[in-house]
C-alpha cells in the first residue's frame, strides 16, 4: 500500500478546472518566503506538476535562500546591467574599459532589452 505523505506548509494541492465536463488538472502550487526587498516581505508562486518537482524545488529555493545565494527575479535589462557594470567599474586599466565598452555596444542592438533578472 502507497505511503501517504503530509505535504509541508509551503505546498498546495491546487485543482485546476477544465473545460466541458473533463476531469480537473492537478497541480501543486509552491509559495516559498524569499526574504524582504524594501521593507517588503517577497514570496517566490509557482505551481508545478507532481508533489515531486514541488518537494525538489522548495528543497532548491530554501538551499539557495539560506545560503544567501538567491537572487529576487527583477526587469533589470542587459543593457541596463552593463551599464551599471561599466559606471562602478574602478581600477581598471583605461585601455580595458575602453575595449569592454566597445564589447558591450557591438551586442547592444540584439541584446540590449533582454531581461536578465528572471
Amino acid at each position: 500500500m502507497a505511503d501517504r505523505r503530509q505535504l509541508p506548509p509551503q505546498i498546495r494541492r491546487v485543482e485546476l478546472a477544465r473545460r466541458a465536463g473533463s476531469k480537473p488538472v492537478v497541480r501543486y502550487q509552491l509559495t516559498v518566503d524569499t526574504g524582504v526587498v524594501d521593507g517588503k516581505r517577497k514570496q517566490l508562486r509557482r505551481r508545478y506538476r507532481t508533489e515531486k518537482e514541488a518537494r525538489a524545488a522548495l528543497a532548491e529555493i530554501q538551499g539557495q535562500v539560506n545560503a544567501g545565494t538567491y537572487v529576487q527575479p527583477s526587469m533589470l535589462t542587459t543593457e541596463n546591467a552593463c551599464a551599471d557594470w561599466l559606471n562602478l567599474a574602478t581600477g581598471f586599466v583605461p585601455q580595458l574599459l575602453r575595449a569592454t565598452n566597445t564589447s558591450f555596444s557591438r551586442y547592444a542592438a540584439s541584446w540590449a532589452n533582454w531581461p536578465c533578472g528572471i
